[in-house]
């Protein structure tokens, strides 16, 4: 992805993907579905790897803090994004907790303000996912 990051386009863009995997490998680690206790959050969006090794979770479904709140609803306004690996000014205001800026929530988070966070950190790096052919069986 190049220019301002788009989220909407790579929540999207993973959907597919996921959606494209064979039936047999649905409980995969490359679903991310386990990654969370609740196995019925489903749903979780690998991490975004900037140019510069900044990475955040950025989530939107349901089970986050994001409008629309619900899974699949394609445009959405703002997202959660979860432990940064470094203190990012440009999120600070919506973190949950203010004394602990990479081991907290930030609710509600204007997808303008996440990708002006990506754009600086030199543009998204973790796109597009492995390819399900390259990976080992």
């Amino acid at each position: 992805m190049s220019g301002l990051f788009d989220f909407n386009e790579y929540h999207r863009a993973w959907v597919a993907w996921q959606d494209a995997l064979p039936e047999e490998h649905n409980d995969s680690p490359k679903r991310v579905q386990k990654v969370l206790a609740d196995p019925s959050i489903t749903n979780t969006i690998p991490l975004i790897v900037c140019a510069d090794g900044f990475s955040m979770s950025v989530q939107a479904s349901e089970h986050t803090y994001c409008t629309p709140r619900k899974y699949r609803a394609w445009p959405y306004a703002r997202a959660e994004v979860v432990y940064p690996s470094a203190p990012e000014p440009i999120i600070e205001p919506w973190a949950e907790d203010s004394g602990a800026l990479t081991e907290t929530v930030y609710g509600y988070v204007p997808l303008t303000h996440i990708s002006a966070v990506v754009d600086a950190h030199g543009g998204c790096v973790s796109w597009p996912p492995v390819p399900y052919e390259t990976i080992p069986q």
